[in-house]
């Protein structure tokens, strides 16, 4: 076999995603545990904050990062962002 015969697949990179959630601006209307597809992303606090009960990140590590919470929080509350090799090396 040639060396130019083989195939080179390209490795398959999963995508990671950092969750950021701003305690202080949560109003706590929970429309991120409404839209997002993934169950255990967010939680409701058990903790009364200084707007009520509030919302808290309880497993970002499986966010998708289809935004759905970002794009429809009221008080832009969270943040999504694509972690680069970099961000996880740090």
């Amino acid at each position: 076999m040639n060396v130019a015969e083989i195939e080179t697949k390209p490795q398959k990179t999963t995508k990671r995603w950092k969750v950021e959630l701003r305690q202080d601006w949560c109003k706590g209307c929970y429309l991120c545990l409404d839209v997002c597809p993934i169950e255990g992303i967010f939680a409701r606090s058990e903790q009364i904050g200084e707007r009520g009960f509030q919302v808290v990140t309880v497993d970002p590590e499986n966010c998708t990062g289809c935004m759905l919470c970002e794009l429809l929080c009221p008080d832009l509350a969270i943040t999504i962002e694509e972690l680069t090799e970099r961000d996880e090396k740090v």
